[in-house]
């Protein structure tokens, strides 16, 4: 074979595509598929952190769409940018104590910073609240809106600053049980079986063993107790004279018809003749005297004679009426106004008209007994007015010689029948010295922070507000631990370990941390001499760990290195001597590659891997052959004629690929004359996929 007239120069240049997101620069179509794949990948560039600006060129997007797809791509990438910053400027102001918002950082092209712009807006925000502007009082329709009125809630909602509570007549009230509002006035109330007594303000239990009509049952006995009374059998019984009896509806003693009941001693051939208190037994042709209501039969003179219901308990007089007996009959008349019955039947019992709540005295008066009467004095800061028939009050704020009762700089504020003197210094001041001082919570330990919580003074009140790492709980009166984990997602690229206020990220086991502090970067233990590959192996970094590899050439192939690529490469001068097959075989060359890549979950259009430039002569012909490695078809050898005399030939992968898993791909590359093989290379490609998808 002459090699001079086959010789083919072979350029090896290996890409290795680190895939860092599912969604893969493809070669879209329509302006549809430019806008949604562009977007997508200005989200992602702005979410790791990169400037929009460095993304320069778009090379695996056709030509006439990529005008298209830049102006997507920073579209989309901006606005990531400006939210993110935005909430960095945010959390900045309401972090910092007293934030500085100089210390946001720039940008470092125009100087505009969108951070900086929502942390001034953010203490804008602030500032209004605390002067008692309303939060939805920014109205410019610009981004610095909502940091206003974000930091204005948030100050409002998540800060304890405690308020003035409204005037309550009923909280200083002399009241001794019940109190009611009346316009700005009190009004004392009593609980059932109590009665307000003469001061108007204290209640005294009733008696109600002592009132009219007996509230208990005949044979019951009543005893008082405080609001109420009970009664308990106890054998008591309402005496009646002989021949009467008690009536528990009319709680009388009404006469016992003994005919009737047939309770009577009489025996034939007498009859029975009821009589008042009595009966008579008569003989049959026995003369009777009936006797008309109201009488009875004298039964010595056998006359009809007038009973006296007054003093036999027959009487129907009310409790404050006195018995007069008539003949026949009675009659009750009324008791001077302020008198009562007593038990002889005489008006001698004074009413205590204000102990029974039958006075007429106003809420402004108060009750004073008299024998038969009382009367309504004015209650201590009230006057009488004759004209009204009642009394008003007294303004003391507002004397006839105009000289106000408070000392200076106070208001004097007039109440029913009294008078309060306040400072006029706003609340959160405390009056000192004929001046206002703000009253600082925080120092003086009144405040209402919980623990964990920092108290910081402000005019006129003070802030709770939890430290860094922590917020607010539910009840709102106390702090605790955000679990950043959990409510940020994809907050590490590792493990993510909560802790106390903050959080840290644990990378697996051939990463270490990056200076961000949630990235990942793989160890390269071959580089950093970490392996434990003997002298015929040959180190392979991969994504997480290593591999040692032994390459052997096979017989008369000389091994060399050309860059970081391991050749066996064919020498015809170590054939012996009529070794045909050593000197026909075409396979010139080995060529030992490797490749690390995370796992691909997703893809939407072959993404390159590898590409290798081939030198050919005018006359022949490059034929690729991916004849081992590639049983589950994740991959793909694609050839480019870029002249007559150079081919590109790409290794892409077509399928997406989990980890970890690994192939030894062996692609051959022929050489053709007249459909003759002339010359081949092999190049065996280790791919390894790593378990992560990065």
């Amino acid at each position: 074979m002459d090699s001079s007239n086959f010789y083919l120069v072979l350029f090896v240049t290996a890409l290795f595509t680190l895939v860092m997101a599912m969604s893969s620069f493809a070669q879209t179509n329509g302006l549809g598929d430019v806008i949604t794949d562009c977007c997508g990948r200005g989200l992602s560039f702005a979410e790791m952190g990169r400037n929009c600006s460095d993304m320069s060129s778009l090379p695996d997007v056709r030509y006439a769409q990529r005008e298209s797809c830049k102006a997507v791509f920073m579209s989309c990438c901006h606005r990531q940018k400006y939210s993110d910053d935005c909430s960095y400027g945010i959390t900045h102001r309401l972090d910092e104590e007293r934030g500085d918002c100089a210390t946001v950082p720039e940008d470092s092209c125009d100087r505009y910073s969108a951070g900086k712009e929502c942390c001034n807006c953010c203490g804008l925000g602030i500032e209004a609240y605390s002067l008692g502007i309303p939060c939805d009082h920014m109205s410019l329709n610009t981004p610095c809106d909502h940091a206003f009125e974000t930091c204005c809630t948030l100050t409002r909602q998540e800060h304890d600053v405690t308020t003035e509570p409204p005037f309550d007549p009923c909280i200083n009230s002399p009241c001794s049980q019940g109190c009611q509002i009346v316009d700005s006035n009190y009004k004392c109330l009593c609980i059932a079986g109590y009665e307000l007594a003469a001061d108007r303000t204290t209640c005294l239990d009733i008696n109600e063993c002592a009132g009219y009509p007996y509230p208990c049952e005949d044979g019951e006995e009543c005893f008082n107790q405080p609001g109420t009374f009970v009664c308990r059998e106890s054998g008591r019984r309402i005496s009646c004279p002989r021949g009467l009896r008690y009536n528990r509806g009319s709680r009388l003693c009404e006469d016992i018809d003994e005919c009737t009941e047939r309770t009577d001693n009489c025996r034939p051939p007498q009859t029975c003749y009821n009589i008042f208190k009595s009966f008579r037994c008569v003989q049959r042709h026995q003369n009777v005297v009936l006797c008309p209501d109201g009488y009875e039969q004298d039964q010595r003179t056998n006359r009809c004679v007038d009973v006296n219901e007054c003093t036999a308990g027959l009487a129907r007089c009310r409790r404050n009426q006195q018995c007069v007996n008539l003949a026949g009959s009675h009659t009750c008349e009324n008791c001077e106004d302020g008198y009562r019955i007593d038990s002889r039947n005489q008006c001698s019992i004074d009413v205590d008209e204000c102990a029974e709540r039958m006075d007429s005295c106003s809420v402004r008066q108060r009750c004073v007994n008299t024998r038969g009467s009382y009367r309504c004095d004015c209650l201590n800061g009230f006057d009488f007015d004759s004209i009204r028939n009642d009394c008003f009050d007294v303004d003391e704020c507002n004397p006839p010689d105009g000289r106000s009762p408070c000392l200076p700089h106070q208001s004097c504020y007039n109440l029913p029948g009294e008078y309060d003197c306040q400072n006029m210094c706003s609340y959160g001041s405390r009056y000192t010295r004929g001046t206002c001082v703000d009253i600082n919570e925080c120092a003086e330990g009144t405040h209402q922070c919980q623990a964990m919580q920092e108290c910081i003074n402000q005019e006129g009140g003070h802030l709770c507000r939890c430290p860094v790492g922590y917020r607010l709980t539910r009840s709102r009166r106390g702090c605790e631990d955000i679990d950043e984990c959990t409510s940020i997602p994809n907050s590490c690229r590792g493990e993510c370990l909560n802790t106390d206020g903050s959080f840290s990220c644990i990378c697996p086991e051939g990463y270490t941390l990056n200076d961000n502090g949630f990235s990942c970067n793989d160890v390269n233990e071959c580089t950093m001499q970490l392996d434990d590959c003997n002298s015929d192996q040959e180190c392979f970094n991969t994504l997480g760990g290593y591999k040692c590899r032994s390459m052997e050439c096979p017989e008369y192939y000389d091994r060399r290195l050309a860059g970081n690529q391991r050749e066996c490469v064919k020498n015809y001068d170590n054939c012996p001597p009529r070794n045909d097959a050593c000197l026909s075989n075409v396979t010139t060359q080995y060529t030992f590659s490797a490749m690390a890549l995370p796992s691909i979950p997703y893809i939407s259009s072959p993404i390159r891997l590898m590409t290798m430039d081939i030198s050919k002569s005018t006359m022949s012909q490059v034929v690729l052959r991916l004849v081992d490695g590639n049983e589950r078809n994740y991959f793909q050898v694609q050839k480019r004629l870029l002249s007559s005399v150079h081919v590109r030939a790409s290794l892409m992968l077509i399928q997406a690929v989990n980890g970890p898993y690994e192939t030894d791909l062996r692609l051959e590359i022929n050489t053709m004359i007249n459909n003759e093989l002339t010359q081949q290379t092999v190049v065996v490609i280790h791919v390894d996929i790593g378990e992560n998808l990065w």
